[in-house]
C-alpha cells in the first residue's frame, strides 16, 4: 500500500505560497492540500515530527483579496527531491472553525489531485 493509498481525505493540487514557522521561518510552496494535511516543497529540510505553524496566502475568489490562513502542523515526512529541494508531508494538528471552513473551500474549488 502506497503512502497516497492511506490518505483519508481528498487532496487538491495547489500552488500556494506559504511559510513554515518553527525554530526558524522557512518559505515553501504548498503543492497539494487536504482538510487534514498538505505537501509542501521547500529549499531546506525540516526535521520529521517538528511542530510548526503554516501560514498560507490563500487566493480570494472573484474580486475577493487574498487572505492569510494559519494552521498548526507536524512534519510527518521529509524527502529529498531529484531537484535537490524537499517534499514535506504536513499533518494539521489543530483546526479552528474558520480554518476548517477555509480548507473545505480550497478543497471544493481547486482541482482534485490524482490518487
Amino acid at each position: 500500500m502506497s503512502y497516497q493509498d492511506r490518505r483519508r481525505e481528498p487532496r487538491v493540487d495547489t500552488a500556494i505560497d506559504a511559510s513554515l514557522e518553527g525554530a526558524e521561518e522557512v518559505a515553501c510552496r504548498i503543492a497539494n492540500l487536504s482538510r487534514s494535511g498538505a505537501m509542501a516543497i521547500s529549499n531546506v529540510p525540516v526535521p520529521e515530527m517538528a511542530q510548526l505553524q503554516v501560514r498560507l496566502s490563500v487566493p480570494g475568489e472573484g474580486n475577493t483579496p487574498a487572505s492569510t490562513l494559519v494552521l498548526e502542523a507536524a512534519v510527518v515526512r521529509c524527502e529529498t527531491r531529484a531537484d535537490g529541494r524537499y517534499d514535506l508531508g504536513l499533518y494539521f494538528t489543530n483546526h479552528t472553525p474558520a480554518s476548517r471552513v477555509a480548507l473545505e473551500t480550497i478543497v471544493r474549488t481547486w482541482t482534485l489531485s490524482p490518487a
